[in-house]
């Protein structure tokens, strides 16, 4: 039995409720308590209390506080189970009869707790509803001097629908005076699975002890991690502890605050917590209900070259090889399978393996990836290969460690004379070994400091070597120092030594400047550049660069500018000699045709209700405005990303009603969008309804109204007298339905075209 009674009257009815039903036949009292758990006011409990100093609580109340379950021992009581809170270890009680409160402290392990996932979900995501759209982008360019001239037309035409998207990419040259195709696919992407389906032309690797591409014209099915790029791979970070009072959290990463929770008492899990790559220090910093502070730290190596455990990343592809890529259309020859696969075994170890298999060649290499404890991550790959009847091998290593003060990378790669892969033939001169080291010093207030070294052998070609010393530093906002010594040799020629000292002057987010001096043996070159960038909307940039060494002195100027139709550039340098190019897209969305500039992801057609002029942003920024049709077009929306788009609530006028201002979407890949805001023009209709009876019209009091439209359905009310009142009935003739008691009649509407915000409609009959 629950008693419940109001907070004024809860001291008197605690003693009233101990004095009647205390008894010496069960020496207890029985009283409704205020709980307070670990400072929380968790209200009012129906509780039994002992001679002995226990309280007993029903089970089912007990589950309603955040403890674990089956915590004490049970007793049964009225035909109820109470559990004894004495009986739990790690509980401590307090009465006070004063206040009527049950005040208790449980140690933190008696609660349930509490995990936090503070990695992205892909149930986040916002998608965009897919539309069918086509656009085909063109990039003419011009290079002309007094002894040649050179002309180069890019096509590429692509398009969607529903899940498929299709792609074929064109080139012209008049050097050879002919239209060459180039890639041509179609793809579906699976954002659940994180994986591509590709028909058709397509890029894949040809090996691992030296990276090397093939084209391949086939079936090819991946996991592709950028449909998810807000998904972490790599191990996830993963820290708990115990709070032993309502807490707020604040988790730092290297000093970055990345997340601030606040929680219940209990154990606490914090899965996926951000991090950044290399070696780090993670803090919870912790701050309980009286204000005290404590703190959890870890330092832990995060790496992003690993996979989590039990994640896996693959290619496989079955098709021809392509041949004469950019030269002729189609040259295939002969069949060919590549396949690439990698599995988190643990989050410190990634085993995989690659593989290509032609007609007469053929090429395995296992590997792995290992993180080193808190020493960095190593890779290891070993390469056999027989082509054309000859065998070659390969090794390589990869080092990398990274702090936030110091950095080492090293790599090393062998290959046997004859190794190959589907990309690179036995014949072909190849590196026997290939070693580079690289250190990076970054001192806090005195810049960054880095020593970079390559000795690069080959089987037939010359050998070099070279290495140098790198720094940089900030001296302002706005300027920044770079300088660096460098000394390479060949074998075939003299060493060469190079110093540079240079300074990035940024004045503002579009103006900035480069000074430079380049010294080489006997020759010094003094370069300047000044350049205003483009905008991400419609508007210009330009650049004037002056080059000055000891025999001459060169300048180039340039200039650039977007509309929302097109892209051009004009170059024009000192001898006479020039550079100009213009490039565009037409697209296709929405039933309609629309000219833009190049498309070189996804897009999305605004509507803005027929409004003119009405300021469009992109993240915030306003990078283009509706045309008289009240459209435009955004040709910059990035696919698998979040994008956040809107319109400007000054440029609608008062007499508009606007839906959203607003709108998030994260399309597919180089797909079109349709954004309606939703602004419609508030036309609002009155008049007086009469319904038609046996004694005449009367006044139809009370009701609603409905239109039925394509889309949707209006509705509107009807007062007293018989006067409705109804928004946003566009021009035409409709039936409106009306609707008073249990009956229905029908009322024949015909709507004007006309500006006026309020129209009348005079007196209108509704027909039973």
């Amino acid at each position: 039995m629950l008693l419940r009674v109001c907070a004024a009257l809860k001291q008197p009815f605690f003693y009233i409720v101990a004095f009647l039903f205390s008894t010496p036949l069960f020496a207890q009292e029985f009283a409704v308590v205020e709980l307070v758990l670990n400072t929380q006011n968790k209200g009012e409990y129906f509780v039994v209390l002992t001679d002995s100093g226990d309280v007993l609580i029903q089970r089912e109340d007990l589950a309603t506080l955040p403890l674990r379950q089956n915590l004490g021992q049970a007793q049964s009581l009225d035909d109820a189970e109470y559990v004894s809170l004495r009986s739990i270890t790690g509980l401590e009680l307090e009465i006070d009869p004063n206040t009527a409160q049950l005040r208790i402290k449980a140690d933190a392990r008696l609660f349930k707790g509490s995990m936090v996932d503070l990695g992205f979900r892909q149930s986040d995501i916002i998608h965009a509803p897919v539309v069918n759209s086509a656009f085909l982008n063109y990039a003419l360019s011009s290079d002309a001097t007094d002894e040649f001239h050179s002309t180069q037309l890019s096509l590429e035409l692509g398009g969607r629908t529903r899940d498929m998207f299709a792609l074929s990419s064109f080139n012209y040259s008049n050097d050879d005076d002919k239209l060459v195709r180039l890639m041509t696919s179609v793809r579906s992407d699976n954002r659940a699975d994180m994986t591509t389906f590709t028909f058709g032309d397509h890029f894949v690797s040809a090996g691992s002890a030296l990276g090397s591409n093939v084209i391949l014209a086939g079936l090819s099915f991946s996991r592709n991690f950028s449909v998810a790029p807000y998904y972490t791979t790599s191990p996830s970070l993963r820290m708990s502890g115990l709070l032993e009072t309502p807490s707020q959290l604040e988790v730092y990463s290297n000093g970055y605050r990345v997340s601030q929770q606040s929680l219940p008492p209990g154990e606490f899990v914090l899965e996926n917590i951000p991090a950044q790559s290399g070696l780090g220090t993670t803090e919870i910093v912790i701050r309980d209900a009286f204000g005290r502070e404590s703190t959890i730290s870890e330092s832990r190596y995060y790496s992003q070259l690993l996979l989590k455990q039990g994640l896996s990343d693959y290619s496989h592809s079955v098709g021809f090889v392509r041949n004469g890529f950019g030269e002729k259309n189609f040259d295939y020859g002969a069949p060919a399978i590549a396949s690439r696969y990698f599995q988190g075994v643990t989050d410190q170890h990634t085993l995989g393996y690659s593989l290509g298999i032609s007609k007469q060649h053929v090429n395995i290499s296992p590997a792995m990836n290992l993180q080193l404890s808190r020493l960095g991550t190593l890779g290891l790959s070993v390469e056999a290969s027989r082509s054309a009847g000859l065998n070659g091998h390969g090794a390589a290593m990869d080092y990398s460690f990274q702090s936030r003060r110091f950095s080492l990378n090293s790599s090393y790669r062998a290959l046997s004379k004859h190794y190959a892969n589907l990309g690179l033939a036995a014949a072909v001169d190849k590196p026997a070994s290939l070693f580079n080291l690289g250190v990076g010093i970054n001192m806090k207030h005195y810049g960054a400091l880095s020593f970079r070294y390559a000795d690069n052998r080959y089987h037939q070609s010359a050998d070099s070597v070279s290495y140098g010393v790198f720094y940089n530093r900030s001296l302002s906002r706005m300027v920044h120092l770079f300088s660096s010594a460098s000394r390479s040799k060949t074998s075939d020629s003299q060493a060469e030594n190079e110093f540079f000292i240079g300074l990035h002057i940024s004045f503002d987010q579009r103006h900035s400047a480069n000074l430079g001096q380049t010294k080489r043996e006997d020759e010094r070159v003094k370069r300047a550049l000044f350049q205003r960038n483009m905008p991400s909307g419609n508007g210009g940039g330009y650049s004037f660069n002056i080059e000055e060494s000891d025999s001459a002195t060169t300048w180039q100027a340039s200039g650039q500018y977007q509309a929302a139709v097109g892209r051009y550039e004009a170059r024009y340098y000192k001898n006479n000699d020039y550079y100009a190019s213009a490039a565009g897209g037409i697209g296709y969305i929405d039933n309609s045709w629309f000219l833009s500039r190049p498309i070189n992801d996804s897009f999305a057609k605004v509507k803005t209700g027929g409004l003119k002029d009405v300021a469009i942003s992109y993240f915030g920024n306003d990078i283009t405005r509706s045309n008289d049709k009240g459209e435009a077009i955004i040709p910059v929306i990035r696919s698998f990303h979040n994008n956040r788009i809107g319109i400007n609530e000054k440029d609608i006028p008062i007499d508009y009603s606007v839906a959203t201002l607003s709108h998030n979407i994260n399309p597919d890949y180089r797909s079109g969008v349709v954004l309606d805001f939703g602004l419609a023009r508030i036309r609002a209709l009155t008049g007086r309804l009469y319904l038609n009876t046996a004694e005449g019209d009367q006044p139809l009091e009370f009701a609603t109204l409905q239109v039925a439209l394509a889309s949707r359905t209006l509705e509107g009310l009807v007062g007293r007298n018989g006067e409705f009142y109804m928004e946003n009935v566009p021009p035409g003739h409709y039936k409106a339905l009306a609707s008073f008691g249990n009956r229905q009649c029908v009322i024949g509407l015909k709507v004007p075209d006309s500006n006026e915000v309020l129209l009348d409609m005079g007196k209108l009959i509704c027909e039973m």
